[in-house]
């Protein structure tokens, strides 16, 4: 089915997203959405995702947490279908797409790429005319990806249309057949082969492969001897439904950006949680962290730390933490803009909210619903309202998720700038993170952190 849209324009308020849009996306084809942060490609598949036939897989998916990926599944059931032949066509998709993924886990303990395994299986059984994935490379590894693109040119062979928001410029290229590039709400340029995409044009894409340049900033630090503020020991955490963490031991350095690279099925979620205190599993192990001039060591036997209490450990407000779940773990969906960047005050105040977004550099206003903002755009507001705390340690949980490349790199220069003030920034990431802005890196397999 083919998908066209004339002179579209969309407003949150006084805000214009969308500005005269007019657009054909045909069938038998993947067509890419590709823009910035922020230049309205989000809204733009919303608003086509109204249309019958139309399934959409968000940033993150709506799931029932509580079910099994098998029960949601089974949820989305707006078909006909009955439950042998929806149990058969589980079957061969997730021997198709995801042959490891176990059916039986509670959405809660998966990670960002189950969740969107999850969500796509839940649309495919049911024979969509047009598939929309919004940034779905954001949550997969590298072969993840040259996986999911493999299976999706088959079924666009077979007529499907499918539609890419990405904020990518290799993704478009390599994948997908045409190319619409929105800036600023509107149709920049538009390729109907993706060949013929002129990446030079678009200053928001120039600085795509210059990610993992060499940052002269760094040979400017002066090497100087360990100051830690966390060191963290021989951690264990056993759940029951999700990856274990076996031993990892680190140390965080004042002042240093560390990174902690590896997937969820290797327990990297599992540690984020408990690292930031929104897990209720059980953990061991030993932490040592400084308080004023005085160290404190504490043996770890405990079962469910609030983030509250992560927050206050090197003094109150001393820790900023960014979960991967930004939707619905640092933020809320059902929360105004004012509502989210206000959490750490005595009350709302639309005069802190737009000192945030100014900060941030966001085209939002304070009332505005977040689930109306870009994955990027949200993130951006997030860690401006941490760092509004002036916190001693930052921890962040997949940061560069959501981001388009020139957002990407500016971030991973706030972090350097922010070590060189003295933060302590720990990144934990299942994707590549340019190690150039890195200080020392830790890698995690299968629950053992080296």
């Amino acid at each position: 089915m083919d998908i066209k849209l004339k002179n579209i324009s969309k407003s949150f308020g006084a805000k214009e997203v969308l500005k005269n849009i007019s657009v054909t996306f045909e069938s038998g084809k993947i067509n890419a959405i590709l823009g910035e942060n922020g230049a309205g490609k989000t809204t733009l598949a919303n608003i086509i995702q109204q249309y019958p036939g139309v399934a959409k897989i968000d940033q993150t998916p709506l799931l029932a947490n509580e079910l099994t990926i098998r029960q949601n599944i089974y949820l989305c059931n707006n078909s006909r279908l009955t439950k042998r032949q929806i149990k058969a066509k589980i079957s061969e998709l997730c021997a198709k797409w995801c042959p490891d993924l176990n059916l039986k886990k509670r959405i809660y303990n998966c990670g960002a790429d189950e969740r969107f395994f999850a969500a796509l299986l839940s649309k495919l059984v049911y024979d969509p005319q047009i598939l929309i994935l919004d940034e779905p490379a954001s949550r997969l590894d590298w072969q993840e990806k040259r996986t999911l693109y493999a299976n999706l040119r088959p079924l666009a062979d077979r007529g499907l249309n499918i539609i890419i928001i990405t904020h990518s410029m290799s993704e478009a290229e390599l994948y997908t057949d045409t190319i619409t590039v929105l800036e600023h709400g509107r149709i920049a340029e538009r390729y109907e082969n993706s060949r013929d995409f002129e990446r030079n044009r678009f200053a928001f894409l120039a600085n795509e492969e210059n990610t993992n340049s060499t940052n002269p900033l760094l040979s400017a630090v002066k090497t100087r001897n360990a100051d830690y503020l966390v060191q963290y020991e021989h951690l264990k955490s056993s759940p029951l439904n999700e990856p274990k963490i076996i031993d990892a031991s680190f140390a965080l350095e004042r002042g240093k950006v560390t990174l902690i690279q590896g997937s969820s099925d290797d327990g990297l979620l599992t540690l984020e949680r408990l690292l930031t205190g929104m897990s209720n599993n059980s953990i061991h192990g030993k932490i040592t962290f400084k308080r004023g001039k005085r160290l404190v060591h504490k043996n770890l036997f405990w079962s469910g730390v609030s983030p509250k209490k992560i927050r206050n450990c090197l003094g109150k407000n001393s820790v900023a933490l960014v979960s991967s779940d930004k939707l619905y773990l640092s933020s809320n969906p059902s929360l105004s803009v004012c509502q989210m960047l206000c959490i750490h005050q005595k009350k709302d105040d639309d005069s802190f909210a737009y000192s945030i977004i100014n900060k941030a550099r966001v085209n939002t206003g304070s009332q505005e619903l977040t689930d109306t903002l870009s994955g990027g755009m949200l993130q951006k507001l997030i860690l401006e309202r941490e760092l509004s705390l002036n916190p001693k340690l930052i921890i962040l949980g997949e940061p560069l998720q959501g981001l388009d490349q020139a957002s990407a790199q500016a971030f991973c220069r706030r972090l350097r700038s922010l070590s060189y003030g003295g933060k302590t920034v720990l990144v934990l990431s299942s994707t590549e993170f340019p190690t150039v802005y890195t200080d020392k890196i830790y890698i995690l397999q299968k629950g053992v952190l080296s």
